[in-house]
């Protein structure tokens, strides 16, 4: 058993290596592991049985139904050999993990897949959220969805790689506003938002920044106005991700509130605030740029606004140990105030 286990993870890159080269479509979970299956490579439950009542246990009752059905088919993998990410072995399932938010343990969470970098996904086992995954980065543990479902989560890890996955760059569902092709409609994800803003109102600061988290993912772009009032939230993190998710949206109304949150000089959303702005790359984005790096002390901020700069259209370099940048080739270069 253990030297099937071994050879899960090189098989599991096989088949992305073919899926992304067209040969194999997933589109599900049972779609991988009936692939699983037909190689014979992977070591499996019979099908016609139930998942492990040792799963039942963790979870104080029945599973999610993805869940139940991963498990009854496989038990997991010890190691994820050229795999994106492996399923946890049951006995290596995490319920309600007491590390990362306190939102997994109040509404209960399953954690069971790994990049064996100290990275989990997992799902929501109770709450409004139940079924949706999570994404635990060591780095950056959030309580928010990030995919609807494993299968969803799947196909994504088919598509790229962990570090893309765990960071959320490029293909994940959430958040709604900044997706380009939400995974929820705009009715049901502005119920689902509602439902977690109603639970806020109650909490204490840290529970609140949860769901705060929560709510600013699952907020549709219809409702990016008030994504963008986050900006102005009196914390540290908040902001960070409005600014992020109102960039990503391409929210052009949003800059005069960036700009306000470079200014405040607020720990992580005074950065966030600077780069979201080059992500907008319009014609007044990059004049907010310029404006940024002749103001006196521009200089604290000049490798941010230097990248921002690019992304955004305009030129920035490092040169003999300072930065410089100009709108273009016609203009000349000019370097940073740094008082």
């Amino acid at each position: 058993m253990a030297g099937a286990q071994s050879e899960w993870g090189a098989l599991y890159g096989r088949i992305c290596a073919q899926t992304r080269a067209g040969t194999i479509t997933f589109v599900n979970t049972p779609a991988l592991l009936n692939a699983l299956r037909t190689a014979r490579r992977l070591p499996l439950r019979d099908p016609s049985r139930s998942a492990p009542a040792s799963l039942n246990d963790l979870c104080g009752g029945s599973p999610p139904a993805e869940v139940a059905e991963l498990y009854q088919n496989c038990d997991g993998a010890s190691e994820c050999g050229d795999a994106y990410l492996r399923p946890l072995p049951v006995s290596e399932v995490i319920a309600n993990p007491d590390f990362g938010p306190a939102l997994l343990q109040r509404w209960g969470a399953l954690l069971c897949f790994t990049d064996d970098q100290s990275n989990y996904a997992g799902v929501y086992t109770g709450g409004p959220l139940a079924g949706m995954v999570v994404l635990l980065h060591h780095e950056e543990p959030s309580p928010a969805p990030r995919y609807r479902s494993i299968a969803d989560m799947l196909a994504a890890v088919i598509d790229g790689s962990v570090e893309d996955v765990m960071w959320g760059q490029g293909n994940a569902q959430f958040p709604i506003a900044a997706a380009a092709t939400p995974a929820v409609g705009e009715t049901e994800a502005s119920a689902l938002a509602d439902r977690v803003l109603a639970l806020a109102s109650e909490a204490d600061d840290d529970a609140r920044r949860d769901l705060q988290t929560c709510v600013l993912h699952l907020l549709p772009k219809a409702r990016i106005a008030e994504v963008r009032a986050a900006l102005s939230v009196d914390d540290v993190w908040i902001p960070e991700l409005a600014a992020k998710i109102v960039s990503a949206a391409g929210d052009e109304a949003s800059l005069p509130s960036l700009l306000a949150l470079v200014k405040r000089g607020k720990p992580n959303g005074d950065i966030a605030a600077i780069l979201a702005i080059g992500r907008l790359a319009t014609p007044a984005a990059r004049a907010a740029l310029l404006a940024l790096a002749s103001e006196p002390g521009a200089g604290r901020y000049a490798p941010y606004v230097a990248k921002a700069m690019k992304e955004a259209g305009l030129q920035s370099e490092l040169r003999s140990g300072a930065w410089h940048y100009r709108e273009s080739a016609l203009h000349a270069w000019t370097t940073f105030q740094s008082s």
